[in-house]
């Protein structure tokens, strides 16, 4: 099986599980309103398949998912913190939000097989790149996982080729762009907040997070952003974490 079966294999079960979802939400709502019994007994059991469905659903997205990674070779070097941020991540379901708290150890490494851990659940990524040169994660994202299919980077103080740029100074354009890119679904990686606040107070960044991370689930896409560890024990983001489905320490 080729790259592109996998992709479409993973792409249509992510699709059925998510209809599933939202099949067993619009039936969990449902049934406080029904009042007559024999009616609320079908409906809970139409529920509870629901929820069956969901769970093969997922069983068929990590099968689909482990014939993606026969095609991804790791190197040595990043393979640990690549296994690691995959078992972190497989059981989520969009759309969500998380918070990557990195060491500084881990930090380079952390910024370059994210986009391919994600790219295994078959995401379509466009990565913020607010301290690192896209081009340069690009490099090494063909490096260590092949091909960089996918994902877009849109760097720092430089105007992509769809009119897009990364200036950390103006959190007003970035918020604009990254709406842009919603609009194409996927998923938003923003790397990092550490380095967001060299440029703003820690009100400001605040007030910039809970906003995107709103807009996550009321849009219905998915958010990921990087901070670095040593930033965090400054007390800088303890409110920030609040804002986040899930907080990952690596």
């Amino acid at each position: 099986m080729n790259e592109g079966e996998s992709k479409e294999l993973l792409k249509m079960f992510s699709e059925i599980k998510a209809l599933e979802e939202r099949a067993h939400k619009f039936y969990t709502s449902a049934l406080p309103d029904i009042q007559d019994e024999k009616l609320k007994k079908i409906v809970g059991g139409i529920d509870l398949q629901e929820i069956k469905h969901i769970k093969i659903a997922g069983e068929l997205m990590d099968i689909a998912v482990s014939l993606r990674k026969k095609e991804f070779t790791v190197p040595a070097l990043y393979s640990e913190v690549f296994e690691r941020l995959g078992k972190e991540v497989e059981d989520l379901s969009s759309p969500f939000s998380i918070l990557i708290e990195s060491s500084l150890e881990s930090y380079s490494k952390v910024g370059f097989v994210l986009p391919a851990v994600f790219k295994l659940k078959g995401k379509k990524i466009t990565y913020f790149c607010i301290n690192k040169p896209g081009k340069k994660m690009k490099k090494i994202m063909e490096e260590t996982v092949g091909n960089s299919e996918g994902v877009q980077f849109i760097d720092s103080f430089i105007v992509n080729e769809n009119g897009m740029i990364v200036d950390p100074k103006n959190l007003a354009q970035l918020e604009i762009d990254i709406e842009k890119s919603i609009k194409k679904g996927g998923l938003i990686m923003l790397d990092s907040l550490s380095s967001l606040a060299l440029y703003h107070e820690k009100g400001v960044v605040e007030r910039f997070m809970h906003a995107l991370t709103y807009k996550s689930k009321k849009m219905g896409f998915d958010l990921v952003a990087i901070n670095l560890e040593e930033e965090s024990k400054l007390d800088n983001y303890k409110t920030v974490y609040s804002f986040f489905d899930r907080v990952i320490k690596i």
